[in-house]
């Protein structure tokens, strides 16, 4: 038993790192939205298969936003 759990540490130790080969990717800015004159604050997000364009947000609390996502098939949601 004792041969098992010493490979199986081994393999986890070996197979949990990264390479040098593999660059770290470059973290986007996070996007702060500001109400519009009418109080909204709108956001369009660009949005594909796997991802989200910004990917994080900020908007200020107990203020209505506005969500654009723009993509295959756009949609708007209001959040209150």
């Amino acid at each position: 038993m004792r041969l098992s759990i010493a490979t199986v540490s081994l393999l986890l130790a070996t197979g949990c790192h990264t390479t040098a080969e593999q660059p770290a990717r470059a973290k986007e800015p996070t996007q702060v939205i500001k109400p519009d004159q009418d109080g909204v604050q709108r956001a369009r997000i660009l949005a594909g298969g796997y991802f989200f364009k910004p990917s994080h947000i900020v908007v200020k609390v107990n203020t209505p936003v506005e969500i654009w996502r723009a993509g295959k098939a756009a949609w708007c949601r209001t959040i209150s």
